[in-house]
């Protein structure tokens, strides 16, 4: 690949191609080879931003999503797990049958009662839950969207309580508010010395490209000299 890289401007190498276009044969090797060689520098060819301040807006959304999401670690009902499945990247409904069910569902979460349950219940559900008022009851032997395991005549989350939300007292809200913060707070902290430190690791990176080439482009002046 030095050879390569020190090649004269007016000097090329000629690439066998195949009757689509591809590179074959030993001269196609050695240009899929040197192509490898750009994946492999982030200076020629970056897999990743070269800073944070450059990754569109909208893609930081979707980390912090995900991030928040990590970590708050809520179980959810059978309901939630339906309309995200059955909906596009934006929220959109796959079709008009789906988005009438998720309609509904969610009418009646809003207006009636949710499960109640820990973290570590992972799916919710029961045998009257919105899900099943609106897809219908569960068959022998089975409970649709929770996976394998809970039986519709076991106890495994079929007898979670229900209940209709209420507000939470200024205190906890409060409390949880600074506790969000504060989580926040670190993560933009944690954000801003992994920027600082993929900023270190490009400029560490364009310094030894620059070094390469000055050796490889001394070691053919050198060779010509010769």
């Amino acid at each position: 690949m030095t050879r390569i890289w020190s090649l004269p401007a007016n000097l090329k190498i000629e690439c066998e191609l195949n009757v689509c276009g591809q590179p074959i044969g030993e001269s196609g090797q050695t240009f899929i080879r040197w192509l490898g060689t750009f994946c492999l520098n982030h200076a020629l060819c970056p897999l990743v931003p070269v800073a944070w301040t450059r990754v569109p807006k909208k893609n930081k959304l979707d980390c912090w999503i995900e991030i928040e999401a990590k970590e708050s670690g809520q179980a959810v009902e059978r309901a939630t797990l339906f309309a995200k499945v059955y909906s596009t990247k934006d929220g959109t409904p796959v079709s008009t049958a789906v988005k009438e069910k998720i309609d509904k569902m969610t009418e009646i979460l809003t207006n009636g009662c949710t499960l109640h349950g820990e973290p570590r219940d992972g799916i919710r559900w029961a045998k009257d839950d919105s899900f099943a008022q609106v897809i219908g009851a569960e068959h022998s032997g089975r409970v649709r969207g929770v996976g394998f395991g809970p039986t519709p005549s076991g106890r495994s989350g079929s007898n979670l309580p229900c209940y209709t939300s209420t507000p939470l007292s200024s205190t906890e809200t409060a409390h949880r508010m600074t506790s969000l913060e504060n989580s926040h707070q670190s993560m933009r902290d944690a954000l801003t010395q992994s920027e600082q430190r993929h900023k270190e690791e490009v400029a560490e990176i364009h310094a030894k490209h620059k070094e390469q080439i000055a050796v490889a482009l001394a070691e053919a002046k050198r060779q010509l000299d010769a």
